[in-house]
C-alpha cells in the first residue's frame, strides 16, 4: 500500500535540481543607481545583502581610524571594481 509521499520501492530515487545551480553568482561591482561618490559602498552592500547605510557607517569609522585604511580601500576599490 502507497501513501502518496515519495517515491515508491519500484520507483526509484526523485531528483531535484540543487539550489546553487539555479542562483546566478553574485559579483562585486559598484553600483550606480545608489550612489554617493562612487558607488563602491552600494555595490559592497548589494554584494553582502547588507543595509547601504551600514555599510556607509562602517566605511565612516574605517576612515576615522588612523592610517585611514577606509580611504585607502575605497579608492583601490572605485579604481578596480566595475560599473553596474
Amino acid at each position: 500500500m502507497t501513501t502518496g509521499v515519495g517515491p515508491g520501492p519500484n520507483q526509484g530515487p526523485s531528483y531535484a535540481a540543487p539550489p546553487y545551480a539555479t542562483a546566478p553568482p553574485r559579483r562585486l561591482r559598484r553600483v550606480i543607481a545608489d550612489k554617493k561618490i562612487a558607488g563602491v559602498c552600494a555595490g559592497f552592500a548589494e554584494y553582502f545583502d547588507m543595509d547601504v547605510t551600514l555599510v556607509r557607517l562602517i566605511w565612516v569609522g574605517l576612515l576615522l581610524l588612523p592610517p585611514s585604511p577606509g580611504l585607502i580601500i575605497y579608492i583601490i576599490a572605485w579604481i578596480i571594481l566595475p560599473k553596474s
